[in-house]
C-alpha cells in the first residue's frame, strides 16, 4: 500500500510539473517597455501592474514607479507605447492599482503619497488625475475594489489608526466618501 502511495505521489508531480513547464513554454515576449532614467533604487525601479480596457477595445497597463504613474498602450503587443505619466508622492516604494468603470485608483505605500483617481476616459490621448488626497488613505499598502457594490478598501495602514478604511465609490467615483474605519 505504502509503494501504491509513492507511485502516485511521483506521478502526480511529473503531471504538475509537465502541466506547468508546457504552460510556460507556451508564453512568448511580444513587446517591450522600459524607461532607463527612471530611478533605480535597492533594485527597484517598477512596483506594480494593473490593466485596463477601454470601450473601443485599447488596452493598457497602468504600471507604477518611485516617481509616476505610467499609461502604457498595449493595444499592439509587439509595440507597447507610453501615453502617459503623472507624478505622485515621493519616491514611492511600492504602489497598488485597481479600475472601477473608466477611473483608475492608485494607492502608494512609504511615500505618503495617498489616494490619487485619474479619469482614463480620454484614452488614448491622456489621462486627467482628478482626485488626489491623503485624506481617507495615507501610506496604504494595498487597495481592493468590490466593483459589482462601489466600494473601496485600503489596508495595509502605516499612517492609520485603523486597519481597513472603506470608501463609497458608486455614486461619484471621483469624489470617494468615507463608510467606515475598521480597527
Amino acid at each position: 500500500m505504502r509503494l501504491v502511495r509513492i507511485l502516485i505521489l511521483i506521478i502526480s508531480q511529473v503531471i504538475v510539473y509537465n502541466f506547468s513547464r508546457g504552460q510556460a513554454l507556451n508564453t512568448q515576449l511580444r513587446g517591450h517597455w522600459d524607461d532607463n532614467s527612471l530611478i533605480l533604487q535597492r533594485g527597484i525601479v517598477y512596483n506594480d501592474l494593473w490593466g485596463y480596457a477601454d470601450q473601443n477595445n485599447r488596452e493598457y497597463a497602468i504600471v507604477g514607479s518611485r516617481q509616476f504613474t505610467h499609461f502604457i498602450d498595449v493595444t499592439n503587443p509587439d509595440a507597447p507605447v507610453e501615453v502617459d505619466r503623472e507624478p505622485g508622492g515621493t519616491n514611492c516604494l511600492w504602489r497598488d492599482f485597481k479600475v472601477y468603470g473608466h477611473y483608475a485608483y492608485g494607492a502608494s505605500d512609504f511615500c505618503n503619497g495617498g489616494l490619487e483617481i485619474f479619469d482614463l476616459s480620454t484614452l488614448p490621448d491622456s489621462v486627467v488625475k482628478v482626485y488626489d488626497s491623503t485624506e481617507f488613505l495615507d501610506d496604504t499598502h494595498n487597495i481592493f475594489i468590490d466593483t459589482v457594490v462601489g466600494r473601496l478598501y485600503g489596508c495595509g495602514l502605516t499612517n492609520s489608526s485603523s486597519d481597513i478604511v472603506v470608501l463609497d465609490i458608486s455614486q461619484n467615483p471621483a469624489q470617494p466618501q468615507l463608510l467606515q474605519n475598521i480597527d
